[in-house]
């Protein structure tokens, strides 16, 4: 349940316990400087935490339901075969969700993309330090001279979304098929 709860938490209120978790005064984001000389907040490191994170739940939903999705008596058939349960998983299970799994990381990918809450109250928004989609789209909308520049930002963010989309449906039509 943990892990589904950046999907229904203010996208702000993610980016406020990840920032409470990760900053440089907390004890991980102290370790994460002392051993590997990174900071993991306001900048593009944070960005990446906060797009996965909000991005997470989607995945793991999608995976949870495509591996639920496999028939147990392919699994069952593969045990009585002499497979391991390593290999049952790994030559059956996987396979076999496989399209779900991908549909799951589309979601994602796609949610991340443009996430905004969380990634601005962890990662910052220094212009030219680090950006995602959705804050360059931002930014740009406080420039009274880039319109142009939100109107290519817009028109790209959507071609992006519909060519996920259409990769998610095709994804889920195939695992659709594949029984």
């Amino acid at each position: 349940m943990i892990l589904l709860s950046p999907l229904v938490l203010p996208p702000v209120v993610t980016g406020y316990l990840l920032l409470s978790a990760l900053g440089r005064n907390s004890v991980i984001g102290a370790l994460g400087q002392e051993w590997f000389g990174v900071d993991l907040s306001f900048n593009l490191v944070g960005a990446v935490i906060a797009a996965m994170v909000v991005g997470f739940p989607l995945y793991v939903a999608g995976v949870q339901i495509a591996i639920e999705r496999v028939p147990h008596e392919l699994e069952e058939m593969a045990a009585i075969a002499g497979a391991s349960p390593w290999q049952v998983f790994r030559k059956v299970t996987l396979p076999v969700a496989g399209s779900g799994i991908g549909a799951g990381c589309l979601l994602a990918f796609a949610r991340a993309m443009g996430e905004f809450g969380a990634t601005v109250v962890l990662a910052g928004n220094l212009q030219g330090e680090q950006s995602t989609l959705a804050l360059a789209i931002y930014d740009a909308m406080d420039d009274p001279g880039s319109d142009q520049q939100v109107i290519n930002l817009t028109l790209f963010s959507i071609l992006a979304s519909f060519l996920v989309l259409v990769l998610y449906e095709r994804l889920i039509h195939q695992k659709a098929r594949s029984y």
